[in-house]
């Protein structure tokens, strides 16, 4: 690989603030996607890829306003790099109309220059494609000026999972959030309809393991990957049938509220892959479950108080069709005073 000629087009990256003291080798593999690890390397020893139009090692730590250049051979198709490296470099993503408009009607809870936190529809995944948390943050903000740095959620709700998300905006929110989290001083609530009657609360600790994108529920720790999970699940209406529930969750582990409702003999309605009888397939509202991350509380006021996500109309279809309706008022008065 011969450094370019003047005519051809450089490509050229700012150090930002994120990315301050790392190597130049690895922020140019974010930098230059279109190049194979080995031809990365050989561009930096070659001085195809250069620090302030100079020379350098691939090992050389790069400080703020460093700026890296690549002089090489320019693809034709770099544009059609997959989204996940080149989004910070080239273009973002399209979106299709349609999409715009349902990326428009997003319900932002709270907005401040670190964080966003949204009221997520079922519908909509963490990463991917549109409908996603990281595409609608692209579209809505653009792209970060950092490669250390992607705007993504702090937390994961399923696909099917509505309610409170708190999305990362600056690598300073991810980490405050993050560490919140961590230190268990977020606390969340979340509201799901399970079959049967639940007349009292129960605190359950047991342990997780994942097997086959399940989770699988034991009274005990089976094997060195097994992972504890603390949940309390206290009955807010029930009818002979179903009841509405309120679900704190200490630990946030994959599938923990589905697998463990099940576990105690009390499974998501329509849940398909907790729920033997697989109600949602009869469901007028065309849901597969109910489960719904209501409150958000941050105990250390640093990043917001109290975040309240008002429920998804299919939500309330369904707790009125099951005759567990509760007025909004009273249920964020009884979901406050479990905290």
């Amino acid at each position: 690989m011969k450094p370019s000629k003047d005519s051809t087009p450089v490509i050229t990256y700012v150090i930002t603030s994120d990315d301050v003291n790392k190597r130049l080798d690895v922020i140019a593999r974010v930098v230059f996607p279109f190049l194979q690890l080995s031809q990365i390397f050989q561009a930096i020893r070659k001085g195809v890829i250069r620090v302030n139009h100079q020379k350098s090692k691939g090992n050389v730590r790069l400080i703020m306003h460093d700026t890296i250049s690549y002089h090489g051979v320019i693809p034709e198709d770099i544009t059609k790099v997959p989204e996940k490296t080149s989004s910070k470099v080239f273009l973002s993503p399209k979106i299709n109309p349609r999409m715009q408009t349902e990326y428009q009607h997003l319900d932002i809870l709270l907005e401040t220059s670190d964080i966003v936190i949204i009221n997520k529809p079922t519908s909509w995944i963490s990463h991917g494609s549109p409908p996603a948390l990281t595409s609608w943050l692209q579209w809505k903000y653009g792209t970060t000026q950092s490669v250390s740095f992607n705007m993504s959620p702090v937390h994961r709700l399923d696909v099917g999972t509505s309610g409170a998300n708190i999305l990362a905006k600056t690598i300073s929110g991810a980490r405050t959030a993050s560490d919140l989290l961590q230190q268990h001083r977020i606390k969340k609530i979340y509201l799901a309809i399970v079959e049967g009657k639940l007349e009292h609360s129960i605190h359950s600790s047991v342990y997780l393991d994942r097997i086959n994108k399940k989770t699988f529920v034991s009274s005990y720790a089976s094997s060195i990957s097994s992972k504890q999970a603390i949940t309390t699940i206290h009955p807010l209406v029930s009818t002979a049938q179903y009841s509405l529930v309120a679900c704190l969750i200490e630990t946030g582990r994959t599938h923990q509220i589905r697998a463990v409702t099940a576990y105690h003999h009390y499974p998501l309605v329509g849940d398909m892959l907790y729920n033997t009888p697989m109600r949602a397939r009869t469901s007028s509202n065309n849901q597969q479950y109910f489960l719904h991350c209501y409150l958000l509380i941050d105990e250390s006021q640093s990043l917001f108080n109290t975040i309240k996500a008002p429920l998804p109309d299919a939500f309330i279809r369904e707790m009125k069709n099951l005759d567990i309706f509760i007025t909004p008022s009273q249920l964020l008065n009884i979901c406050t005073q479990l905290l």
